[in-house]
Parts: structure tokens; sequence; C-alpha cells
């Protein structure tokens, strides 16, 4: 502007006329905006060189905010605070580049780059940790250890690595161990977790090398492929649980060693009368017994076998040695059945059948001659072949049963013909039977007599030629048969087999016929078909009508007599008359006939579906009862859920703001103590692997705080902004107690000979 400004006071407002080339200072909250009219007496966007309270401006200026005072918040000029719960922070903007942030989120300071608030990298001439110094190294999860734990590369070729092949070639001792668990152990040998399992390898170079390997059931002693096994040498084999009064088993059991003393498997028993169940099966038993296994003489030695356990492996076998004399008798029945042995065979020996019998036999067998005695006895129940194109008289035969090839005259033989066979059978009190096939005759001939030399011809069989049976009077009496004319006449009262029947007279049996189910309306029905419809259903005894009426049909009860019922019309119309009575609803039904698919038919056609109880409770929450609740259920207004009792509950609001908040991630856990009248217990046990724990006391209202079980290189910080309450720390059960100010903090550390560190403003000190 070419002329002056006028500067008018500090107003509240704008005034509705405006001066020309006026500069306004209008009140806004604890200071004021500045508004600037050109000469027409309108306000104008002349920039300013001032700082303003609400409004983005670019700073090309230098400015210095100078402290002074002291140390504390209170003394710095350039403050950067937030009070709706985000972090506060200044930005740096590298042009065309990217965008990093300085934040500080009330623990510690965090470096984040971009909108996504991911971490970036600092670079510094050096890393300085308060109350470190250049003896200790830093960590990652803001510790320090000292720098004489860590060798140099130079040092480190007489160390164990941790991932490259080495060769040990002096003896090591690992000890430290926490306790005999696989993860407190001081040596833990791991597989891959699928096919590579914990194996220790032993190697003689040159000689021999072998593998111990631990697997599913147990320690592998194995060979150097891990596939097959080697031989177990030691001083002895004790098995857990076992003592020196058991045997051990190759599958890795026991069992005691009386199992095999006096009266089971290994000493001798006496027991006289045996059965496949006085042993176990698959076991082994001898001793001393009866002959014939009724407890009386003779006796004898015995060897029993217990068998498979079923009779898919057999019968079971008893094996005697006769001690009276020569004798082997084996015994059979089912296994582990609780009857005494009785089937048996005796074998053979050279005391009853020795080789001279054998050769014998074999001689005389091979030219056809049966003469040794005993042979023959053997022998003599056998059917015996006589004559053979004989001549002479009939051959008759003294033996039990045989048979005769016979040829010649009739006139001379005394056969039928001049050519059969005869079969003779000797009966109890020396009687005598002899039945002749002549070969061209159409009879069979039996002769009886008392001896050989007397028989006597009984009578004769016809027999079949050219397929026609052959008969005369001495084996059919027309007398005593009816023709098939006369038969037909003298039945025609009579019912016939097949074929169907009208019985016009009522017939009285005397035992209930037996007849097939009944298939139509007219049949007669079986006592089976009837119970299967009416006795079968409780208590029925019997369905009618009333005096015939098809429409009053009844059920009768064993003990309440008749229980009328209704047909389908009578509820049909019953229904009908009820339905058609509500506004145009015309029928009920069930889709598909599913009983839980009820409808009502609207007189417009309209099926409309009912609801039933099961269907309401399997799709509808209940007010009474417990429900799974499997849906997405979306509440316009948060339902009012009881204090949570279980670990899955809901929470409302007002319990969450009483509990303690906890959040944790693999390294670190934070803990927000308020509002409690129990003290906090922090167990370390219940946080493995975390290497960072913090602890935020607020309010007026807590108690005291205990920690257990703090590991060695774990950091705990605990703060406390209550003006008033002063904390006790119990550390391990209360063996170590300390305790924190009002309104300050303190950072505790346990160091690897277990003594703990507190550090806070007033210095560092082991408690």
């Amino acid at each position: 502007m070419d002329k002056k400004a006028r500067i008018e006071k500090v107003v509240s407002q704008l005034p509705s006329t405006l001066q020309k080339n006026t500069i306004y200072y209008v009140r806004v909250g604890n200071g004021f905006d500045i508004y600037v009219t050109n000469d027409s007496g309108f306000i104008v966007a002349y920039p300013s060189n001032y700082v303003t309270l609400y409004t983005e401006q670019n700073i090309e200026g230098a400015k210095w905010f100078r402290t002074a005072g002291g140390n504390q918040y209170l003394n710095h000029r350039l403050r950067i605070i937030s009070d709706d719960g985000s972090n506060p922070g200044m930005v740096f903007y590298k042009s065309g580049t990217n965008v990093g942030t300085i934040q500080y989120d009330g623990n510690q300071y965090l470096f984040t780059t971009s909108n996504t608030n991911a971490f970036t990298t600092l670079v510094g001439s050096g890393f300085i940790k308060e109350g470190s110094n250049d003896g200790y190294v830093l960590l990652g999860g803001g510790g320090h250890k000292p720098v004489s734990d860590f060798a140099l590369s130079s040092q480190l070729g007489n160390y164990v690595t941790i991932n490259t092949p080495q060769t040990i070639t002096s003896g090591k001792t690992f000890a430290g161990g926490s306790d005999n668990s696989y993860t407190g152990a001081s040596v833990e040998i791991r597989g891959n977790g699928t096919t590579v399992f914990p194996t220790l390898s032993f190697h003689q170079p040159g000689v021999i090398a072998s593998v111990i390997s631990l697997r599913i059931g147990g320690f592998n002693f194995m060979n150097p492929d891990g596939v097959g096994y080697e031989n177990v040498i030691a001083r002895g084999f004790y098995k857990n649980g076992s003592s020196d009064a058991r045997i051990l088993l190759g599958g890795g059991g026991d069992i005691p060693i009386s199992d095999f003393a006096s009266n089971k498997y290994i000493d001798y028993s006496d027991t006289r009368i045996i059965t496949p169940s006085s042993i176990e099966s698959r076991k082994f038993q001898y001793g001393f017994t009866s002959w014939t296994n009724d407890s009386y003489f003779p006796y004898a030695d015995y060897i029993h076998f217990g068998s498979y356990p079923d009779s898919s492996g057999g019968e079971q076998n008893l094996i005697m040695f006769k001690k009276s004399g020569w004798g082997i008798r084996q015994y059979q029945s089912s296994p582990q059945n609780s009857n005494p042995y009785t089937d048996f065979v005796d074998y053979w020996h050279t005391g009853n059948f020795n080789q001279g019998y054998v050769d014998e036999w074999i001689n005389k067998a091979n030219e056809g001659i049966v003469s040794t005695p005993m042979l023959q006895n053997q022998l003599s129940n056998y059917l015996t072949q006589r004559g053979g194109w004989h001549t002479g008289a009939l051959a008759k035969t003294d033996f039990p049963l045989s048979v005769t090839d016979h040829t010649g005259d009739p006139s001379t033989t005394g056969f039928q013909s001049y050519y059969g066979t005869s079969f003779h059978f000797k009966g109890p009190n020396s009687w005598y039977n002899r039945l002749d096939f002549p070969v061209h005759a159409e009879k069979l001939f039996l002769y009886q007599g008392i001896n050989t030399t007397d028989m006597t011809f009984r009578g004769y069989l016809p027999v079949l030629n050219g397929n026609v049976t052959n008969w005369d009077s001495t084996n059919f009496n027309p007398s005593s048969y009816v023709t098939q004319s006369s038969l037909i006449s003298q039945l025609g009262n009579y019912a016939t087999l097949n074929g169907v029947q009208t019985f016009s007279n009522t017939i009285t049996f005397n035992q209930s016929p037996v007849i097939p189910n009944g298939t139509l309306g007219s049949h007669a029905v079986t006592v089976l078909q009837l119970n299967t419809k009416i006795s079968a259903l409780d208590s029925a005894t019997g369905v009618g009508f009333y005096l015939g009426d098809a429409e009053s049909p009844y059920l009768q009860h064993v003990i309440h007599g008749s229980i009328s019922l209704v047909t389908k019309n009578y509820a049909q119309n019953l229904i009908n008359n009820r339905v058609l009575s509500e506004n145009n609803a015309v029928a009920l039904g069930f889709v598909g006939a599913t009983a839980n698919t009820p409808y009502v038919k609207h007189a417009n056609g309209t099926e409309i579906r009912l609801s039933t109880e099961t269907w309401s409770s399997n799709n509808f929450i209940t007010l009474f009862s417990d429900q799974d609740i499997t849906g997405v259920k979306n509440h316009l207004v948060s339902p009012k859920v009881p204090f949570a009792i279980e670990s899955d509950d809901a929470v409302p609001l007002g319990q969450t703001e009483e509990i303690v908040q906890i959040r944790i991630n693999d390294t670190f856990a934070e803990v927000v103590y308020q509002n409690s009248a129990n003290d906090l217990i922090f167990d370390f046990n219940s946080y493995r692997g975390v290497k960072m724990v913090t602890i935020t006391c607020k309010g007026n209202n807590f108690e005291n705080i205990r920690v257990e079980n703090m590991p060695k290189s774990v950091t705990l910080k605990i703060m406390n902004a209550s003006p008033y309450l002063n904390p006790m720390i119990n550390f391990d059960g209360g063996s170590i107690i300390t305790s924190i100010g009002n309104s300050t903090w303190a950072e505790f550390y346990r160091d690897q000979d277990g003594d703990i560190f507190k550090n806070n403003v007033n210095g560092t000190n082991i408690i």
C-alpha cells in the first residue's frame, strides 16, 4: 500500500463497515487474528510475517527456542503435545523424496517414515546407552552386555561355532542344566521334526561306526546307515519298574520268575486229568499224568502245548509217553476248552510193528497173497473176492462179507443164469444171506440159511430192463389200486392241491392249516401277519367298526377296551371346518410331507410356511438356554452383558476399565495396573521369551507389585504416575523387596549372576 495503514484497536469481531487501509486485531481465544483492508475497504490476504496459532505456515527464518532453568520439561520452550491418544511428534520432510517423524509413545521414541509408521534406520557417529560405556555391547532389546562376554574373530579359532562342522579334540563338560526335562538339560540333540531323528554318532575311524537314534518307541542302537540294528552289550539291563524278581521279554515287557516255577511251565507238573484250559495259550508244559487221562493206572509222562488262542490255528495237542511199557498217544481237542481230553490215536512202534512185519507185508502183497496172521486179522473186516469163472457148485463163503463172480450151467452151479455175481453176508448167530445178480435176468434173487450149505430161496425183486419196470402177480395186486378216472370221481368232494376252489360249507380243522401270507383283501392271514399288524403295537389286540359303519373305526386295547378312531374324511372335514372359519385359510399341510415344515394354504393358493418349536430353536436366539450362534449378528445398540467369569466370556466396558490390560508380542510385554484392590502378580513363566516388560501404574487405587521367576538378561521398567502411592516391589516370592516412589520410575535388570540392578534418576545399585 502506498498510503499509511490505519491501525484499529483490538475488537471482539469485525465491524459491519470496514475502513480503508486499516489493520484490525480481532480477539480469538487468548490471542487475536489480523485482518487488513485495501483502498476499497475490502479485506485482502496480505501475507503476515508473524507465526499464527491456528493456520498452517511455512517458516523460512531461523527460530531459536531457548531452554533455561534446568532440564525438566517445563524449562524447554519447544513443546509438542497430544491429548487424544496420538503420539506427539515432529515431522521431517525432504521434498519429492520421503517423510520421516520422531514420535514419543509415553515410554520410548519412535523413528518412523511415511504415513505407514514403518520404522526407519538411525545413522550416527555413535549410539550411547544411559549408564553404559565402551566396555559394553548394545543389544537389540535396549540392554547391553560387557564386551568381555564376546570374543574377537582372532580369538575364535579354538572355540566351538554353532553353524559349521568342527572336530573337538579335547574333553568338554556341559554343566548348568536347569532341570531334568529336555528343555532344561545341559545338552540337547534335535531332529528336524519330520524324517531326521535326534541321533548321536559313534565312530572308530577305519574300524567301526554306529549311532544311537531317538525314534518313536524309544532309543535305537543302529548301524552306520541308521537303517539296521546293532547289538547292545552291557553289564546289565535294567527295565524301569522291574526288578530281579522278573524276567525281561523281547518285546519290552517282563513277567515274574514265578511264572517259570513249580506248577507252571518249566518244572515237572503232576496233573492226572488234563483239559486244554490247564495251560494258557502260547505256553508249554510237561509232567506226570494218567495214560487214559482219568487219574488211574497206567501212568504216563506228558507234553502239553498251549496252542493258538482260537480254533483258527487248529486243534490243541497233548502227547503222552506210557510209563508201564512202550507207547505214544496223541490227544486232540478244541483250544482252551474246560473238558478233559478224550479223543486220541496211538502210534505204532517197533515193539508192535517191527521191520519183519513190514517186509513180509510188502513181499506177500507183491505176490497177491495174504498169509501173515497179523495181516489177515487186519483185513478180516474187508470185502473178500471168491471164485472167478467158477464152474462148480455156487461158492458159499464163511467170511462176514464177500463177493463171487460166477459163470456156468445153472443146473450144476445152483445159480439163476450162466453169468452173474453173488454177494454174501454173514449175520449174527451164524445166519447167512446171499443176493444173486444174474446178468440176463430181470430179478434179484434172495437166499437165506443157517449155514453155508443150507441156503433157501426166499424170493426176488424186479429190476429195470430197457427202462421198463416188469410187474407180475408176485409183486403187483390190481385189486389194491384204483384207476385215475375212478379216483377223480371218488375225490370230487375233496380239495385239490393246485388251483382255486370255493368251499360252500363249513370246514372244521382239528389242527390249524399252514397257509402263505395273505396278499389280497379276501385272503386268509397268518398269526405272524396279525402279530406284525396289531399285536406288535403296544397292547393293541384288535381293530373293528362299530355296527359295521365304515366311518366308526375303533382300536381294542388289552386293558382299556375299545378306543374310538377318526377316519381321514372326518379329520379332513374337521380341519376344513376349523380352517375355513379363519379369514381365507383353506387348508393345513406339510411341505414334502416333512413333519418340521407345516404351512397354511390361503384361498388364493399361496402356501404360508409356519415355524415349529424345533425350527425356531434352531434359527432364533432363546432367552433362557445355552446356544451356539454361528452367524454374524449386527447390533444397532450395544448389548448389555454381565461381568465376565469364564475366559471366553464377553466383557462389559465397566469391567475392562478395572482389569489389568496386557499387550504382548514375542519380545515386549506391557501391563497397565490401575483401579485394583489386589496386588499385581507378574509371572515371567507366563511370557516365555519376553525380553522387555513395562508396568505402568495409573490412578490412586492400586496395591503392591509382585514379580516372579524373572529370568536373566531381562529388563523390567515400572512407571508410577500416582502422586500419592508408593507401591512395594517384591521379587521371587518376597526374597528381594524394594519400592518405587510416587510420580517417578525405576528400571530393573537381572544379570547372568542372578543379581537384580535397580536404575532410576538417583543412580544404579544392586538390590
